[in-house]
């Protein structure tokens, strides 16, 4: 509910119950997933289940102002990044369930027996 103060006085998040988390990993099952890391892979992604998004006039601009200025995982110092991902435990686990789910969305999108 609040946040927590953990080690250095970082605010961290309360971690979410047993039950929370297979509730939310079991809703990933029914979404529809964009990774920004794979801009290209998306749009195929959200043409198909979204017909009605016009992604022709996508000139990445959008993407490249959300990214102008922000670190990306692999830029990030490994103490940092194995700080962040331990008190964020939840969120990897789940952005890591989008990813899978994201693949196999596209296996889908690639299978010859799939219907457009």
């Amino acid at each position: 509910t609040g946040l927590v103060m953990g080690e250095d006085e970082i605010l961290v998040p309360p971690e979410l119950t047993g039950e929370e988390m297979l509730r939310a990993l079991e809703n990933v099952q029914h979404t529809v997933v964009g990774i920004l890391e794979r801009w290209n892979d998306t749009i195929r992604v959200m043409s198909h289940w979204f017909p009605w998004i016009d992604f022709s006039k996508d000139t990445n601009r959008r993407r490249m102002y959300l990214y102008r200025g922000k670190e990306v995982w692999s830029d990030l110092h490994p103490d940092l990044l194995r700080v962040m991902t331990e008190l964020n435990r939840c969120d990897m686990m789940l952005y890591e369930a989008m990813l899978k789910r994201f693949e196999e969305q596209l296996q889908l999108l690639d299978a010859p027996y799939f219907l457009f």
